[in-house]
């Protein structure tokens, strides 16, 4: 009878008609596959507690040596009697592998040892001429942005040196253009420090007229000018209503004026003036006209000779800030 290899229950002869032949009818183990697996199991542990074949073919000639000269070979522990020399032939012969061997591998590790060291150091080099490559290309575009600098600060100095020159020549053509407009503006100031009658000032300022009309508005110096025309002009007209006595119109451009114009100083009647200005629009009486005349008369006279300084004040300046003469 058959006997469970895994539960070791004994088959019966009964069993057979219910159970297969390779089962057991007990816990069902197929008889076949469990001897396989035992046997595996045996053969893995038979194989953990032996080394392989190779191994043990390996152990076996490290007991033994041989003899290079002799070609015997002998147990290990006879060279530990006699280590320097072979048992059979009495020579030395039997270490001559061993030392090719040590002196193979000496041989080989100082090659590689001396290629590592210069491969470490052929890439110590090249590592240390790409970092000097990089600093001479760093410092070679940071000499190439300051030349662009300076470069380019040359070129505005240059720049700004031109149109210095340039204004300069402009100003001095511009200057002599003016000039004769600004002789007859300058010989105004002098005609009024002579003493000067109402008709040779009209003509001198009429001829300042004539000189500014020749220039071109678009220079700042004719707008300059103007201004100081205007001052002269303003003083012409005061003058010559105050010439004719004409009360309306002389209060009229009295107040124009005084609005018009930005004096450096107030004027010390000018509140008079136009208070007394204001009452001759009630005033029908030529008598009574004639006597606020000659009350605003007075007070014309000091915004004429208010506007004759503003005109030389203005004057100055125009020559400090063109260099006339």
């Amino acid at each position: 009878m058959r006997e469970c290899p895994k539960c070791g229950y004994l088959r019966k002869p009964e069993d057979n008609e219910f159970y297969d032949l390779d089962e057991c009818p007990k816990c069902g183990t197929i008889y076949i596959k469990y001897e396989a697996y035992l046997a595996q199991k045996q053969a893995e542990e038979e194989a953990a507690q032996w080394p392989p074949q190779d191994v043990q073919e390996e152990q076996e000639d490290l007991a033994r040596k041989t003899c290079s000269k002799c070609g015997k070979s002998s147990d290990s522990y006879l060279f530990g009697l006699l280590p320097w020399k072979c048992p059979a032939c009495n020579t030395r012969s039997w270490d001559l592998p061993i030392k090719k061997k040590q002196n193979t591998f000496l041989y080989t590790s100082i090659a590689l040892g001396i290629a590592a060291i210069l491969t470490i150091g052929m890439i110590d080099i090249q590592s240390r001429e790409k970092t000097r490559q990089i600093s001479q290309q760093t410092q070679a575009e940071k000499l190439a942005v300051q030349q662009d600098k300076e470069d380019a600060r040359k070129r505005a100095e240059q720049g700004l040196a031109a149109e210095l020159q340039a204004q300069a020549e402009r100003n001095e053509l511009i200057k002599k253009e003016s000039l004769a407009a600004y002789n007859a503006l300058k010989n105004m100031d002098a005609l009024l420090l002579r003493g000067s009658t109402y008709g040779n000032y009209s003509s001198a300022l009429a001829e300042a007229r004539r000189e500014l009309d020749m220039l071109k508005p678009a220079y700042e110096q004719t707008s300059h000018l103007e201004s100081i025309f205007t001052y002269y002009n303003q003083a012409k007209d005061v003058w010559y209503l105050k010439r004719n006595a004409d009360l309306s119109k002389l209060c009229e451009a009295y107040k124009s004026i005084i609005y018009e114009n930005k004096f450096t100083g107030k004027l010390q009647y000018c509140d008079a003036c136009l208070k007394s200005c204001d009452t001759i629009v009630e005033i029908d009486d030529r008598v009574k006209r004639q006597e606020v005349f000659e009350t605003v008369k007075p007070y014309s006279e000091e915004l004429q000779q208010k506007l004759w300084s503003e005109a030389a004040r203005s004057m100055r300046a125009f020559e400090q800030r063109w260099r006339f003469p």
